[in-house]
């Protein structure tokens, strides 16, 4: 595991998360706002695995793809 961190260690607690991010987009039952990155952070390379957990909720799982599968 590179990264591990808790709600209780952001800056800003959740309501005021949602009332900035409401105040300039739509937020839909079952959005995730993944925007804190603790420390560990490491580059990214196409072929790795990304995953997201939240305890009691469920895992993210996404495969980084090359620029080129995406006609870039």
């Amino acid at each position: 595991m590179t990264q591990q961190g808790n709600t209780r260690d952001l800056i800003f607690d959740i309501p005021f998360l949602v009332e900035y991010l409401s105040s300039f987009m739509t937020l839909s039952t079952g959005d995730v706002d993944s925007h804190r990155h603790p420390g560990g952070v490491v580059n990214v390379a196409p072929g790795d695995v990304v995953a997201c957990e939240i305890d009691g909720l469920g895992r993210l799982i996404n495969t980084i793809a090359a620029d080129d599968e995406f006609g870039r």
